[in-house]
This record gives C-alpha cells, sequence and structure tokens, in this order.
C-alpha cells in the first residue's frame, strides 16, 4: 500500500501548492481591488467637498447681491417717500414754494450776472482796455 499512497500524496501536495498560489493570487486582486476602491472613494469624497466649498461660496454670494438689492430697494422708498413728501409740502404750502422757487432764481441769477460780470472784465483787460466792456 506504501506504493499507492506515495502518489496520491505527492498528488495531494501538489493539489495543496497550487490552490494555495491561487488563494495568494485571489487574495492579491482582492488587496488591489480594495486599494483601488479605496483610492476612487477618496478623490468622491474630494470632490464632494470642493462642490460643497463651491456651493457654500455661492450662498454667500447670492445672500451678499441679496443684502445689496435689499439696501437698495430700502434707498429707493426712501426716495419715493422724500419725493412724495415734498410734492405733499407743495400741495400743502404753495406760496411757501412759490416764495422759494423765486428766491433761488434770484441767486442764481445774481451768480450768473457776477460770473458774466468777471468774464467781461477778464476779456476787456485781454484786449487791452481797462474799462469793462459795457452793454
Amino acid at each position: 500500500m506504501d506504493q499507492r499512497e506515495s502518489p496520491i500524496r505527492q498528488d495531494i501536495e501538489e493539489t495543496h501548492t497550487a490552490m494555495t498560489e491561487k488563494i495568494e493570487m485571489i487574495e492579491d486582486r482582492v488587496q488591489e481591488t480594495i486599494e483601488g476602491t479605496k483610492s476612487t472613494i477618496d478623490t468622491v469624497m474630494s470632490n464632494v467637498q470642493r462642490v460643497q466649498d463651491t456651493v457654500q461660496d455661492a450662498k454667500v454670494t447670492v445672500d451678499s447681491i441679496m443684502e445689496t438689492i435689499k439696501q437698495t430697494m430700502d434707498e429707493t422708498v426712501e426716495r419715493v417717500k422724500y419725493t412724495a413728501d415734498l410734492i405733499e409740502q407743495v400741495n400743502q404750502n404753495p406760496w411757501i414754494m412759490f416764495g422759494s422757487a423765486v428766491l433761488m432764481g434770484y441767486v442764481l441769477s445774481s451768480i450768473n450776472r457776477q460770473g458774466s460780470f468777471d468774464s467781461r472784465q477778464h476779456h476787456a483787460r485781454a484786449m487791452g482796455n481797462s474799462e469793462p466792456a459795457k452793454h
């Protein structure tokens, strides 16, 4: 029986060695797959973080724009209220507003005449006359 056992044991040993090599090869492939999967997950997580950062930046920008729009609208409302109040004042006190307008016209006219007088005087000096031109 010893002669029959020896080839069987040798076959068993060869099969065992072949199976061990195949199991090691499978373990290596599983390890490579796990490492590849881990690398992919790390890349995905990094991309997700960048997307979250971009979304946060966009949210901050939108909030800033909305605040600017709100301030602009508030300023516009205040201007409209002021204009409406001015119109109301004119309606309630037309003579005061008319007098203010006349007084303002007089002041502006005086300033304009003074500027015109200075301009004529400067022009006359430039032409060699010591007296301003009379009109």
